[in-house]
């Protein structure tokens, strides 16, 4: 599965715990929202399976 993160501020040690978790069973890309404009946001939630915002 491609697991999108899009973040809005650095994960705390929980969201940092997650992340690894699904990083070892999955395809993850991890974002920060303010880094990418509003088309390629799209176009990485368009090929990514789930997405997460944290």
């Amino acid at each position: 599965m491609k697991i999108l993160y899009i973040l809005k501020r650095d994960l705390n040690e929980t969201g940092k715990k997650i992340l690894e978790r699904h990083k070892a069973t999955n395809q993850v890309t991890a974002v920060h929202l303010e880094e990418k404009s509003a088309d390629e946001l799209l176009a990485l939630i368009e090929s990514h399976d789930k997405l997460i915002m944290w």
